[in-house]
């Protein structure tokens, strides 16, 4: 009797262990389901993320060039604006480099005529002043003569001795 007792003690055991084991292959199973959906959603979201980047980095280049052939062209634009600017800086500075010629040719007779000017106004000063000079010594000279009755201011002989006649 304990033989029975011994084989299906046995079997109790081996049939819990056999329970025990298919429910950690069950729940080991489960585990393995998990991971696996996880790795293809992993699988699916590294996808998605690479095809994101690979869209992001394709609208990237496509921007560097549509950007880099603006900046070519602006770039081409300003240089001729530039040369073109360049080219008439430097026929205005030829303009200014003539009008200062034609100002310092016009400024030095400019000069030339201002200080003739003055020249002659001191020449016509010193004219005046030789005039005045003149004119006060010929009537001093006249005063002195007339005052002392030289020259044709003298008085005539005649005019001088006039007989008296006697009154009658």
């Amino acid at each position: 009797m304990f033989n029975f007792l011994k084989t299906n003690i046995d079997l109790s055991l081996l049939e819990q262990i056999c329970l025990r084991c298919m429910l950690t292959i069950e729940r080991l199973n489960k585990i393995l389901d998990d991971f696996a959906n996880r790795e293809k959603n992993e699988q699916l979201i590294t996808l998605e993320i690479e095809t994101f980047i690979k869209e992001k980095i394709s609208c990237n280049d496509r921007a560097i060039k549509y950007w880099q052939q603006r900046y070519d062209e602006e770039m081409q634009m300003y240089k001729t604006k530039n040369g073109t600017l360049e080219e008439g800086l430097k026929a205005k500075q030829e303009t200014l480099k003539q009008l200062e010629t034609t100002y310092a040719d016009r400024q030095a007779f400019i000069d030339k005529y201002l200080k003739e000017k003055e020249l002659n106004r001191i020449q016509r000063e010193r004219e005046e002043y030789k005039q005045k000079c003149i004119i006060k010594i010929q009537s001093w000279w006249r005063g002195t003569m007339v005052r002392k009755k030289l020259g044709p201011y003298r008085l005539d002989d005649k005019k001088k001795k006039r007989p008296n006649k006697p009154k009658k």
